[in-house]
């Protein structure tokens, strides 16, 4: 029964440390203001952090997971919270609209970056005929 006291005043105090670590977590703008964020999102973050001491990452790599080459950084419960603060999302709803806002940004700079490569392709193309041609260019002006 010790034990079990013992483990929860364990529990209780590290809830009350992680708590402090985010009341002093100073803003970037303003010297010395007092940052305390309680919201779902760091809930979950600090409960999953309690349990397992990371975060979990799917098994299954996702569309953009797998461009990730660190991803010990991405199960760290400090970084995910430092993003959620930093972008001040509160709730699961700003959480799926920052994800949708920043997915169609992506597909946007996607087809601009596969246009962009298609253009250099093209004129990667006519650089070589270029090359080829400026040999006789001065025999085909004179037979011009």
């Amino acid at each position: 029964m010790l034990l079990e006291q013992a483990k929860e005043m364990l529990m209780l105090a590290k809830q009350e440390l992680h708590s402090a670590q985010y009341a002093t977590y100073k803003n970037t703008q303003i010297k010395n203001a007092v940052v305390s964020v309680k919201n779902e999102v760091m809930e979950m973050i600090a409960k999953v952090r309690e349990r397992k001491g990371r975060l979990d990452l799917p098994i299954a790599s996702g569309k953009h997971l797998r461009k990730i080459s660190d991803r010990t950084a991405l199960q760290s419960a400090d970084n995910a919270e430092k993003f959620i603060t930093t972008r001040k999302i509160d709730s699961f709803e700003s959480l799926a609209k920052f994800t949708t806002d920043k997915e169609q940004r992506y597909q946007q700079l996607e087809t601009v970056h596969l246009s962009k490569g298609q253009k250099l392709n093209r004129l990667k193309e006519l650089s070589k005929m270029y090359a080829l041609y400026a040999p006789i260019q001065a025999t085909y002006k004179e037979s011009q």
